[in-house]
């Protein structure tokens, strides 16, 4: 008779025993199922941090490296605000290779459209009826007479033609000078240009207000 009622003692503690694993038992095992899923969502969520982290510091140096595309441009471009500048520099340019000006005239600006293509900067005629780009081309006709030796003339011509201006020679002399010992005189044609965005329209006005 204690043996059976052991047993059901047994069986009784047993069926506790596994309740209670049941019922203790289950949310440790939903917790860890949760944790696992934590686990998870925080491990994206720091591959996606580090994904946008090296996203921006790519487009910080993609930035920088266009500012300073822009900016090498801006300084190619020659416009009427920037002809004191471009003086300056041309007078600079000749007395550092040795020579000396004896006249410069820059005329004052020539402004058209720019094509979106195949435009020549050269012409001087406009782009046909919509292929007209957002920028107008500027451009300044200069004429420079200069003497000196020959490495001094041949020099200014390499440094202007060197130069980040954007420009086209379109005539150039060289002639001896009179009673001079071995001294040259140039002369230059050149064409220096620029490009800067178009003024709105007045329909674009209106749009932009619109």
């Amino acid at each position: 008779m204690n043996k059976q009622n052991d047993r059901v003692i047994r069986a009784i503690v047993a069926c506790g025993s596994f309740v209670a694993l049941i019922v203790i038992g289950y949310p440790l095992v939903d917790e860890g199922l949760r944790l696992r899923e934590d686990h998870r969502a925080l491990s994206k969520l720091e591959k996606d941090f580090e994904q946008s982290q090296s996203r921006d510091v790519r487009l910080q140096r993609i930035e920088s490296k266009l500012q300073e595309q822009k900016l090498q441009l801006v300084k190619q471009c020659v416009t009427q605000t920037r002809i004191p500048m471009v003086r300056d520099e041309l007078i600079t340019m000749i007395r550092d290779c040795g020579g000396s000006l004896r006249a410069l005239d820059i005329e004052d600006e020539q402004k058209r459209s720019w094509g979106t293509e195949d435009d020549d900067p050269r012409s001087r005629r406009s782009p046909d009826f919509g292929t007209e780009s957002e920028f107008n081309l500027h451009s300044h006709e200069v004429s420079l007479s200069v003497v000196g030796s020959l490495e001094a003339v041949l020099e200014i011509v390499r440094v202007v033609d060197d130069h980040h201006w954007l420009l086209n020679i379109n005539a150039l002399t060289l002639e001896p000078v009179a009673g001079g010992d071995s001294v040259l005189s140039l002369e230059m044609n050149m064409t220096l240009f620029g490009l800067m965005h178009a003024p709105a329209g007045i329909e674009d006005a209106f749009a932009m207000i619109d």
